[in-house]
């Protein structure tokens, strides 16, 4: 088992435990798969930036959103500005101007809505919702933010996921604690994701739904890896979504347990009528 399950979200463990007997009775069971469509329905919905269907991404009003709507787990973007301040952005430019040549007080200057890593964190609670850190640019950001985390009394419902490979290469040599992903716009056959999962201990995979294939979610889960996927923005990228065997999904929206349910029940019904 990946070491660090230990420290994952508990919610997401014992979704897990459940998810394994599934696979491994393909589901014949009339309760398991009852199981089956309630792990389907409850899997993690991940508050996009906060709720940004209702409110600019990545802001406070966001992240509030979000956790009036009931969302389990938010997803922010950081990156690092000149003068070593970890903002919450998307980008890694405003403008003409790239963000690291940027001090602080310029930033908010030209976007008053950017808060701080500090503001977040003093705001939400991160022991009562999963909080998600998607780090943007260069590999120097993970020196302040493993500065920042040591100061947290507890990081295990923080995880941290990162396209760059020196950005989890350096926070897994900071600590064998946290709870590291790589996010991926690419289609990544077995040996690669076991290379990276072996290397950086990773927790989970984050997929561009246009990526999501199931042997590479069959192989992660086996590897005890928690597979994500991004972005839902419409019912249409949702109903494709809802074909794979998920953790988590990265929404712009609240989705509606309801169609989950009814698309959990007929891919329910599919798989046991190619079983029998």
């Amino acid at each position: 088992m990946n070491c660090c399950s230990y420290y994952f979200p508990a919610k997401i463990s014992s979704f897990n435990y459940c998810k394994s007997i599934k696979r491994k009775t393909m589901l014949k069971h009339p309760i398991l798969s009852l199981i089956y469509i309630y792990i389907n329905i409850y899997m993690y919905q991940i508050a996009h930036r906060g709720y940004c269907d209702l409110h600019k991404d990545n802001t406070m009003a966001a992240f509030q959103a979000a956790i009036d709507h009931n969302f389990k787990m938010i997803e922010l973007d950081i990156v690092l500005t000149k003068d070593n301040e970890i903002i919450v952005y998307h980008d890694t430019h405003i403008g003409d101007n790239l963000v690291r040549n940027l001090n602080h007080t310029e930033i908010v200057a030209l976007d008053a809505d950017i808060i701080t890593i500090e503001q977040f964190f003093t705001e939400i609670d991160h022991n009562k919702t999963s909080i998600y850190l998607d780090l943007k640019g260069d590999e120097f950001i993970c020196i302040y933010l493993h500065k920042f985390l040591s100061n947290l009394k507890n990081i295990r419902n923080i995880l941290i996921g990162s396209f760059n490979t020196l950005s989890l290469e350096r926070l897994h040599g900071y600590s064998r604690l946290y709870n590291l992903g790589l996010i991926t716009e690419n289609t990544l056959n077995n040996d690669v994701l076991e290379y990276f999962v072996k290397k950086y201990n990773l927790a989970f995979v984050s997929f561009h739904w246009t990526a999501l294939n199931h042997k590479s979610i069959r192989f992660l889960h086996l590897k005890s890896v928690n597979v994500f996927t991004y972005t839902c923005k419409n019912e249409s990228i949702r109903k494709f979504m809802c074909d794979y065997d998920l953790d988590g999904i990265v929404t712009n929206y609240k989705i509606s347990y309801e169609a989950s349910s009814d698309e959990s029940k007929n891919t329910l019904t599919e798989s046991n009528s190619s079983s029998t």
